[in-house]
């Protein structure tokens, strides 16, 4: 029984009684009655006089909260990518600093090379990170590889995100409001 009242739910509810055909022998009726049979039986007309009824139709998109939860979703997948990227450039640095202390010489070297491709490249505007010193978050990190990452992230995101919402946009309830109206 569920499955075949589903479609009541969707019906405007009026309390009028009107005179929907011509007919002589049907008197006055229930809109609301009268738009239920309609919907059950797909006739849009009397079956006694012909006469088509005076529909009401209206039909409305519903944005459900799956849009609102997308986008939270979203949001929260990019700070999480964007913190573990960071936690990623910490612990780099860190094994960086770790293996300076056991071999300085070489540590040394990688800096005096990181630093002649600085001044040889115009682009880069990164800092040198100083690994023969005590690990410090603010001198050892190269925060500006951050930018790369994150860019990265934000067009992945953006397609991700541009797909499911036109997906959720599309795929939206669709709601149908149906009347049956006097004559008059």
């Amino acid at each position: 029984m569920e499955a075949k009242v589903s479609y009541l739910q969707y019906l405007k509810i009026s309390a009028k009684f009107i005179e929907p055909c011509s007919c002589s022998e049907r008197q006055k009726v229930h809109t609301y009655c009268l738009t239920a049979s309609i919907i059950r039986e797909e006739k849009i007309y009397c079956a006694k006089c012909g006469d088509a009824f005076n529909l009401f139709i209206k039909q409305e998109r519903v944005c459900s909260g799956k849009l609102i939860s997308l986008i939270f979703k979203y949001c929260l997948f990019l700070g999480t990518m964007l913190v573990c990227a960071a936690l990623f450039l910490i612990i780099d640095a860190y094994l960086k600093c770790l293996n300076a202390e056991q071999e300085p010489e070489l540590a040394q070297a990688t800096i005096q090379k990181l630093q002649k491709e600085r001044d040889e490249n115009i682009f880069n505007w990164s800092i040198v990170p100083d690994y023969t010193a005590d690990f410090s978050i603010t001198r050892s990190v190269r925060w500006t590889d951050m930018f790369h990452i994150v860019l990265i992230q934000i067009i992945l995101m953006s397609w991700c995100f541009y797909y499911q919402f036109t997906r959720a946009l599309m795929a939206r309830k669709k709601l149908i409001y149906v009347e049956v109206r006097g004559r008059n």
